[in-house]
């Protein structure tokens, strides 16, 4: 039983990632999240929030967090008009900051 339950809540999560990634490259024209990626989504158990790990513009973190808290009402409603879920998770932003890890650890590497 268990395991049905975490393969919806991932097929969920990789729909949410995708309907993102296309609202945000089609529909919000903000020059501002133009470089935005949004690299992951992780959905809680019971549906309710959902964790979107973001990457790009590394120096203006704040302001992108902000700016992404403030279209995220755009987001859902876009999610509830194109996916078949009662309830459309609330959407917490998270800068990923694993790809800049990774490439420090690449340079590291290289000396």
């Amino acid at each position: 039983m268990t395991l049905k339950t975490s393969y919806r809540i991932e097929r969920i999560s990789e729909t949410i990632l995708r309907e993102l990634v296309l609202v945000l490259k089609q529909k919000i024209k903000d020059p501002r999240l133009q470089n935005l990626v949004i690299t992951d989504v992780i959905v809680s158990r019971d549906l309710g929030n959902a964790k979107v790990f973001y990457n790009g513009m590394e120096h203006n973190k704040n302001s992108t967090l902000k700016l992404l808290n403030n279209v995220s009402g755009f987001f859902r409603t876009h999610l509830s008009k194109n996916l078949d879920l009662h309830h459309v998770p609330r959407l917490r932003f998270v800068y990923d900051s694993s790809l800049s890890a990774g490439l420090k650890i690449e340079q590291l590497l290289k000396r």
